[in-house]
């Protein structure tokens, strides 16, 4: 397991930065030497869009093929829609992102901040 945040500038909306989470977490986890991933998210359309085998001719097309190619390198990598209550960690390391000047990772750790986010995830996967 591992977590990154980081801030990039110039994202224009929502949509996009959400694509580039997904990029970033396929890199992430090709670094990691993973195999078998699966991308959770809570931005319902972006999941959508990198499920299906159409292609995208959103504003953010190019980001969407990159993440599928990347995607490709994995032995299996699934895409998968998570509602928002169960995101709280992904939540916070975006915010925490949004404060930082460099992009952090933390492999096999993560930062102390973020346990009872991840107490509130593991809650709603029980209940």
């Amino acid at each position: 397991m591992g977590a990154h945040a980081g801030h990039k500038l110039g994202m224009m909306d929502a949509f996009m930065v959400e694509a580039f989470a997904a990029i970033s977490v396929l890199e992430f986890a090709q670094k990691m030497g993973l195999h078998e991933i699966e991308v959770e998210g809570d931005a319902l359309g972006i999941i959508e869009i990198m499920q299906s085998q159409e292609d995208d001719l959103s504003i953010i097309s190019n980001l969407i093929e990159e993440t599928k190619s990347i995607s490709k390198i994995f032995h299996s990598c699934i895409f998968m829609h998570t509602g928002r209550e169960m995101n709280n960690v992904v939540d916070s390391l975006a915010k925490y992102g949004l404060e930082v000047q460099d992009e952090i990772f933390w492999v096999e750790d993560h930062p102390q901040f973020l346990f009872e986010q991840i107490a509130n995830d593991i809650s709603c996967v029980y209940k």
